[in-house]
């Protein structure tokens, strides 16, 4: 299948895979191009895999897209029915009024028939997006930080690799906000569903393998949580990347139950080398 040169805005998702289980079986999906497409859906989703996620995808490429705003996720990757999601490429992205610039996310809400396993998100590359103004297209107030977060410590969003991947988010939170826990919630999928996450910039829990290469995330307005923060985790590597440091923020960069993380030729915006805080994690 493939959606090229089109135009499309809607109030609901706009550029949605899902799969029921309407028919009484489950199909895969996959060989999907979207390409040179400007995109906006001004109270859900611009791209998005879901919610109704019972049948696999794999193999679905994104790319050259320009997207005008997402009430929730400009990019976005739910599996919450089962669905095992694999081998998805996104490349060469504009992004702006997007509630949420790129969310991934693992849960298990029980929807399909004989309850199957929990599904997978595996084996995403995100490259060269760029992502400014990083509020909902009708709530200025509605901004939620990057995500990606598995179902459990047995259940993991696995080999996600970002590359030149820079997002500046809005900002504006205190300090304090850097110890919030989210929630932990398999049952709803939206990107409001962990509220303020600890890190203005990348929130990352029950992961492995994550690499980000050439990154940059920054604010519009000074906050006082860190750019990254891990918990729970394994492999996850910073290099190259770019960051802006809030004032009062505790540290830069942090690891939280992490078995092997690196961060390597990353500085702040204005040169100095991150501040990393890692605790009950190991370096690689």
């Amino acid at each position: 299948m493939e959606i090229g040169n089109s135009v499309v805005r809607s109030v609901d998702d706009a550029v949605v895979l899902k799969s029921d289980f309407a028919l009484g079986r489950t199909f895969p999906s996959f060989n999907i191009h979207v390409h040179d497409t400007t995109i906006l859906s001004t109270e859900n989703n611009a791209t998005q895999f879901g919610s109704e996620t019972c049948g696999d995808f794999h193999d679905v490429t994104f790319d050259h897209l320009k997207i005008l705003g997402a009430g929730k996720a400009g990019i976005g990757i739910v599996s919450m029915d089962g669905s095992n999601i694999r081998h998805i490429t996104y490349s060469n992205i504009t992004m702006t009024k997007t509630a949420d610039p790129i969310y991934l996310k693992i849960g298990d809400r029980h929807s399909c028939p004989n309850h199957p396993p929990v599904g997978s998100i595996s084996d995403i590359s995100i490259s060269d997006v760029t992502g400014t103004n990083a509020v909902s297209p009708v709530s200025s107030s509605t901004e939620f930080s990057p995500t990606i977060a598995g179902a459990s410590p047995t259940h993991k969003v696995s080999n996600v690799r970002l590359t030149n991947v820079k997002l500046t988010v809005k900002g504006g939170h205190p300090a304090s906000d850097a110890t919030i826990v989210p929630p932990e919630n398999n049952t709803k999928h939206a990107p409001s569903v962990y509220g303020t996450r600890p890190a203005y910039g990348w929130w990352l829990r029950h992961v492995d393998g994550i690499s980000f290469v050439g990154c940059t995330v920054t604010f519009d307005h000074n906050d006082g949580r860190p750019a990254w923060l891990t918990t729970d985790g394994s492999n996850v590597t910073i290099s190259g990347g770019t960051l802006a440091r809030g004032t009062g923020s505790p540290y830069d960069i942090g690891f939280d139950h992490v078995s092997g993380y690196a961060v390597t030729t990353t500085k702040t915006t204005t040169g100095a080398a991150p501040r990393i805080h890692a605790t009950n994690s190991t370096p690689l």
